[in-house]
């Protein structure tokens, strides 16, 4: 966690190499949110996906990276963005969830994250993960026992 150590080295190996190593913009991004530099994070994690737009990881550092400091409007048009350029992987689906939970857009988050679960259930800790406060909404863990209740049942089925 010697992030200053870091960005230092990063610097130095993104001066020698700019184009050759993408994967040092993300890691500068990382470690410029940090040490609290917001828009230094943003702007390295910005190279990072114009090296590679379909990936993944960048999208969502990027996502977490804005939700964290509360610009929720700007995640969730990333999140659009990611979903689409990597071929609507659902993991942006928990995160636009979780954004209309903070926008105060609770029907919108419910019916998404309730989308997102019967999806790709095992990415719940991704959501949670955004805001584990969220365990304490009666309705956020409503849909989730409701998802288990429901997994329970098909398990029976099949034996």
């Amino acid at each position: 966690e010697k992030w200053n150590n870091a960005i230092s080295q990063l610097e130095q190996a993104i001066r020698i190499h700019p184009k050759k190593y993408p994967d040092y913009h993300f890691a500068m991004g990382h470690c410029q949110n940090k040490t609290g530099n917001f828009q230094e994070s943003v702007n390295s994690l910005i190279r990072f996906i114009n090296f590679r737009p379909s990936n993944i990881k960048g999208w969502k550092e990027i996502i977490i990276v804005l939700f964290e400091n509360g610009y929720y409007e700007e995640a969730f048009h990333e999140c659009d963005t990611a979903f689409r350029m990597t071929g609507g992987k659902t993991i942006f689906t928990y995160f636009k969830s979780a954004i209309f939970f903070k926008l105060g857009k609770r029907k919108e988050g419910l019916a998404l994250l309730e989308n997102a679960i019967s999806r790709a259930p095992r990415l719940l800790k991704e959501f949670i993960s955004m805001d584990p406060a969220f365990l304490q909404r009666p309705s956020i863990v409503k849909v989730i026992n409701n998802h288990l209740k429901t997994k329970g049942k098909s398990k029976k089925k099949d034996k």
